[in-house]
């Protein structure tokens, strides 16, 4: 299986990685990574294939897996910068579903970050959940 994991060099992105690779060695994983403010390539596995490009220009032919890490997640950047945060958040990810689509990619997993369903205490005993209410 080939899959592609989008901004891989990040610290999820380059964790799940290496978590992928050690339980399915056969299969071939492709790190793409824009190298923002927080994503390098020292993060990433030796030998893992790497393309640096923005996600809303991502090829995705011949893959059949897209992991989407690829964010803007400081939410005190988007404060000073709102448009670079539509622009990858939404614009991009929006752009690599249509990629996966015309594709024909088989699955597209997008992973977020917690301000989707907001905070929680740190002593909080309760988890967010799929069916948990947006703010």
């Amino acid at each position: 299986m080939r899959v592609l994991v989008t901004g891989a060099a990040g610290f999820i992105g380059s964790h799940f990685t290496r978590h992928w690779l050690s339980e399915h060695p056969s299969d071939e994983v492709i790190a793409l990574d824009a190298l923002t403010y927080r994503g390098t390539r020292a993060n990433l596995p030796s030998g893992v294939p790497f393309v640096h490009a923005d996600i809303a220009e991502a090829d995705v032919e011949g893959v059949d897996v897209v992991v989407n890490f690829a964010a803007e997640s400081h939410n005190s950047l988007a404060v000073l910068d709102p448009a670079r945060f539509f622009r990858t958040n939404v614009l991009g990810t929006q752009a690599l579903l249509e990629a996966c689509r015309r594709a024909g990619v088989r699955r597209f997993h997008h992973v977020s970050t917690c301000e989707v369903y907001g905070d929680l205490a740190l002593d909080a005993v309760d988890a967010f959940h799929e069916e948990s209410p947006h703010p």
